[in-house]
């Protein structure tokens, strides 16, 4: 799906929501009508901002914009239900049912990897430690010591 550029006169809101609705369809919306009868200003922002604003730039056509969304909100690890709209936000931009899952592995093994890596240091420097004070001469993160 092509980027669509802002029409001349258009507010961010009536732009926010016209974007909304070429990517998430009635998900979308049905997302800001919950948020509409507790915040209604919070509301209107989603549609300004992440929509009005950020959906509607140039350089990127909505299927980059959300395989780029998809990738963060998989190693994020934490916003599930964000992840259920925009992997329907994806179908519905042109994305296949094989490169999301494929976004989602690839994102998968680089969150899982980097958080793996980022501990070996500390866990090294720990049962060296241990080592050292025990004396076993065993394997410690796939080096003999």
């Amino acid at each position: 799906m092509k980027h669509q550029s802002p029409s001349v006169g258009e507010s961010r809101l009536e732009r926010g929501k016209r974007a909304l609705a070429d990517i998430d369809g009635e998900a979308g919306h049905n997302v800001i009508a919950a948020l509409a009868d507790i915040a209604p200003d919070f509301a209107n922002y989603i549609f300004e901002f992440p929509f009005g604003n950020i959906y509607c730039r140039p350089g990127l056509d909505l299927r980059a914009r959300e395989v780029a969304t998809i990738a963060a909100l998989t190693a994020m690890g934490t916003a599930t239900p964000q992840l259920k709209v925009h992997i329907a936000a994806g179908l519905n931009v042109g994305l296949t049912k094989d490169e999301i899952t494929e976004v989602i592995m690839q994102m998968a093994m680089r969150a899982f990897l980097q958080r793996s890596t980022a501990c070996s240091p500390p866990r090294r420097s720990l049962l060296l430690g241990v080592r050292a004070r025990t004396g076993n001469r065993t394997m410690v993160v796939g080096v003999a010591r």
